[in-house]
């Protein structure tokens, strides 16, 4: 199943599908790959997002990476089945069982209901500056109910998609 990548526009306009965007962003010639970092979650303690102690966002993620021979560019680049199911698994643990069909339609809202919803979530919860690693739990946001969902931080999530 393709599964819709969408990359923030930094001119204030609707995000777009990462396949309308130049291949070169997500290109590292060091490592001849296409790399996306595929942020799922925030961190929380005491459900307050967790900012590192320089104010950085850390975040639960995984690197989706393609290989590319010799600068060849590859016809798809796009989520694999090993990065749906955890997509699935830590969708589904917030109770968000329908967040695939959630995000193709968020491809259609206008840039103004961007904006609301995107302040809602921000006015919604509030921060706290400590480790990433003694989050509790992690949140997603559901953009069509509005709702922050918290799901247990177990040493899985933790050890393994916990980004600094």
């Amino acid at each position: 199943m393709l599964h819709t990548l969408l990359v923030p526009d930094n001119r204030g306009s609707a995000p777009r599908c990462a396949s309308s965007v130049e291949r070169a962003l997500f290109y590292k010639e060091e490592r001849h790959c296409l790399m996306a970092d595929v942020r799922a979650a925030w961190p929380v303690m005491n459900r307050r997002i967790i900012l590192r102690t320089d104010r950085g966002l850390s975040s639960v993620s995984r690197e989706i990476r393609v290989l590319v021979p010799d600068n060849e560019s590859p016809d798809v680049f796009e989520v694999d089945e090993a990065g749906l199911r955890w997509l699935d698994d830590i969708h589904e643990r917030a109770g968000l069982f329908a967040w695939r069909d959630t995000v193709r339609s968020i491809g259609s809202w206008s840039t103004d209901r961007l904006a609301r919803v995107v302040d809602r979530a921000l006015a919604a919860i509030e921060v706290t500056v400590c480790e990433p690693s003694l989050c509790d739990e992690v949140v997603l946001f559901d953009p069509e109910s509005e709702l922050w969902h918290f799901v247990p931080a177990t040493s899985f999530v933790k050890k393994k998609y916990l980004r600094r």
